[in-house]
């Protein structure tokens, strides 16, 4: 197919709770910056073109069967010489093909399953690493141990990058992260709550205060704050590496971040 995901810009998100409301979070500010950013989400929800967004909207459905035409006479192809593709990579393969002929200026993209072996990790070093909360999961496929599955999700980190880590990762993990990122000459930043302080919290969303900056995350719970800090260390980095994300951009993309049935209320009366 040309190899499209070669020109593009990536932030890789592996994990194994969290991944979802940081792609999430992440997308929403880049695009009140001003970027046109694309998300590649799974699974998805009530929508399959869920796992394709630029800019907060999902593909069209025309759009997707285009897509589709063009990768599965390829898949057919591979098919008669015996290579079969899997749907994860039929899709990764598209979103893609989408996201550069769109001349999407970031993306936003979420590995599918571990990290080392995923569909996503063809793409070449992208701008940010980030490897969101690690416990067990996929034992059966990644390992029985949360050190085992911290080495998959490792995978996405690429010789001479930058790596942002989860502010509370379990030891285990946390070790694996340092020594793989130091491995591979990673400049690896472990999210800070220091900075982070919550003001109140409710059925509405957190307040917080990031170094003094005030934010509403319209989602529950504390282990968002934690995504929230993760999200806002890759927002450091990207200033870092020239990339303007305005005070104003973070507040709006925050407050008007979705990310469906996560403690989503449906209902206040009756509280659902």
């Amino acid at each position: 197919l040309g190899n499209p995901q070669n020109k593009l810009r990536f932030l890789h998100v592996a994990g194994t709770n969290g991944k979802g409301t940081t792609c999430a979070l992440l997308a929403s500010v880049l695009c009140r910056a001003g970027y046109r950013t694309g998300l590649y989400l799974s699974p998805h929800l009530s929508d399959f073109r869920e796992r394709l967004q630029i800019n907060g909207q999902m593909i069209s459905h025309s759009e997707l069967a285009s897509l589709a035409g063009r990768v599965f006479s390829e898949i057919e192809e591979m098919k008669s010489q015996g290579e079969i593709i899997t749907e994860f990579e039929a899709v990764t393969a598209m979103a893609f093909l989408w996201y550069a002929d769109k001349a999407c200026d970031l993306v936003v993209l979420e590995v599918g399953l571990g990290g080392r072996l995923d569909a996503t990790n063809v793409i070449r070093k992208p701008l940010v690493s980030v490897i969101t909360s690690i416990s067990l999961d996929h034992t059966g496929i990644l390992g029985n141990t949360v050190e085992q599955i911290a080495l998959e999700k490792c995978g996405i980190i690429k010789e001479g990058g930058v790596t942002v880590s989860y502010p509370d990762q379990r030891p285990g993990a946390a070790e694996i992260i340092r020594k793989v990122a130091g491995e591979r000459h990673n400049r690896l930043l472990e999210a800070d709550l220091a900075g982070m302080e919550e003001l109140a919290s409710s059925l509405s969303g957190t307040e917080l205060s990031w170094n003094g900056v005030r934010l509403h995350l319209p989602f529950l719970g504390e282990h968002q704050v934690k995504n929230a800090a993760t999200a806002l260390t890759v927002l450091d980095v990207l200033r870092d590496s020239g990339y303007s994300v305005p005070e104003e951009a973070v507040k709006g993309g925050f407050s008007e971040a979705v990310f469906p049935a996560r403690f989503e209320v449906l209902s206040r009366s009756p509280l659902v």
